[in-house]
């Protein structure tokens, strides 16, 4: 649509008036005088709405935009937030490490007087002789139970041991193993079998050979032969040495 113009144009326009009623100053000169009316087009006023709206695009550009640097702050803090604690657990957990390990090495194994310290047992050698039943009552009242050997370096241990407090030649030890429940079926005190491959049997024993009438040879004792010491099948009932053996108390070992 176009604009409307309307225009008058009087110049020197005169009313039916005395000319002696007017003066020259009171004369009247109409000028030009235009009035333009403008019709909007429909895009102005389109423009005009769309600027009364609460929201523009780009403000709800913004706004999404503002919406993401929130989220990813939040998810960049709760990151740090995670790998620090994951970092002071770590740090907590090495911390705990060096402190167990620290208190392991001031951590000492101990035995009673009068026994002795190999490994984590502790092993007594009796001077007093008894059948093999009150041997082992014995040793079970001393907290432990006759000497069960379960490997070559043991028995070498005790093959040491036995030889420096042996006070004749003669001297055996019991040591926990027996057949007394079944003939030839040989098992330690705990209940467990015999190892054969770590058996160290002398001569021609176990031959259930030696016995007295009112038993048979059930029970075994150490004996020393040349240089080394052997086992042998024996009646139950004689009277000998024992070994005992229980595990090493672990206390607190005090540095000065």
């Amino acid at each position: 649509m176009t604009d409307v113009d309307i225009t008058f144009t009087n110049e020197n326009a005169e009313k039916s008036v005395p000319k002696d009623a007017v003066s020259p100053s009171d004369e009247i000169t109409y000028s030009e005088v235009t009035f333009k009316k403008k019709i909007q087009p429909a895009n102005v006023q389109q423009a005009g709405r769309t600027r009364k709206s609460k929201v523009s695009p780009e403000q709800l550009v913004l706004l999404v935009i503002i919406s993401l640097l929130a989220a990813a702050v939040f998810a960049l803090g709760v990151t740090v937030f995670y790998l620090m604690n994951n970092e002071v657990l770590h740090t907590l957990n090495k911390e705990n490490e060096d402190l167990r390990r620290n208190l392991s090495d001031e951590t000492c194994l101990k035995c009673e007087a009068a026994w002795e310290l190999h490994g984590v047992n502790c092993y007594y050698f009796s001077n007093n002789n008894s059948t093999w039943n009150e041997s082992r009552d014995s040793c079970i009242g001393q907290g432990g139970d006759l000497v069960k050997i379960d490997s070559r370096e043991e028995q070498m241990f005790l093959e040491r041991k036995i030889i420096e407090k042996m006070t004749n030649k003669d001297d055996s030890f019991w040591i926990g193993l027996t057949d007394s429940e079944t003939e030839g079926s040989w098992v330690w005190v705990d209940g467990s079998p015999l190892n054969k491959s770590l058996s160290f049997w002398g001569g021609s024993d176990p031959d259930g050979k030696g016995g007295g009438p009112e038993s048979e040879v059930d029970c075994v004792r150490t004996l020393k032969i040349g240089n080394f010491i052997k086992w042998f099948d024996r009646y139950c009932k004689d009277r000998l040495r024992r070994i005992c053996e229980k595990t090493a108390e672990s206390k607190l070992c005090l540095c000065f």
